[in-house]
């Protein structure tokens, strides 16, 4: 995919370094070319920052399948209907990044869980959540569920609730801590939850440049 393919309904991440430090914003697509997309400015100070000051700048664009990843190759500052903005140009035609690996993050996290059976039983349970995609997310809990069951969680992440609602479509049990991971697909896909994945794959990303290095 060329950059200029990118649908101007979805939201974008750029992300760069400047001054030594990792920024991540989400940004709006405002219209694009043949050649470049028009994206918002980055501003400091209400001074629109140095392009040449931005390193390892990159467009991260997400779909339903994966992410794309676009390395910007120059930005240049102008001026589109009355707004700062950047005329954003990559050379590089990206592929679809693995869905597991791009959508599929680690949480590891204690919450509690509502369970509706199938005949309409409910109850409340204590679980943890172990990860989560765009399309669904793994449970592990000592309680015994069939599957059709809907499960419901309400997951904190930074001050912000996120419900999460969805069908037991899979489950295996794990003798050694008798308990049971539950694979549940969202009753409809939950794109509300793209900021969070994007916020621990550009961490988790970042720790192990760290490592590496």
């Amino acid at each position: 995919m060329k950059i200029f393919e990118l649908d101007t309904e979805n939201k974008l991440i750029i992300k760069f370094n400047h001054f030594d430090k990792d920024y991540s914003l989400f940004v709006s697509l405002l219209a694009k070319s043949s050649q470049y997309i028009v994206i918002p400015s980055i501003l400091k100070n209400n001074e629109v920052v140095n392009p040449a000051l931005l390193k390892n700048a990159e467009i991260i664009y997400t779909v339903k399948d994966g992410v794309f990843r676009f390395p910007i190759s120059k930005l240049e500052p102008e001026v589109f209907k009355g707004m700062r903005v950047y005329y954003t140009y990559s050379e590089s035609d990206v592929n679809l990044e693995n869905r597991r690996e791009a959508y599929r993050v680690f949480i590891g996290e204690i919450v509690s869980a509502l369970v509706m059976t199938q005949n309409g039983k409910k109850k409340n349970v204590e679980g943890i959540l172990k990860d989560l995609s765009v399309t669904g997310m793994s449970v592990i809990s000592k309680m015994d569920f069939e599957e059709g069951a809907t499960m419901q969680i309400v997951f904190n992440f930074e001050g912000v609730n996120f419900l999460l609602i969805g069908e037991i479509i899979r489950k295996e049990k794990v003798h050694r801590f008798r308990a049971f991971v539950y694979g549940v697909k969202f009753t409809s896909p939950n794109y509300g939850i793209n900021r969070i994945l994007m916020i621990k794959q550009i961490r988790s990303k970042k720790i192990d440049g760290e490592q590496q290095d």
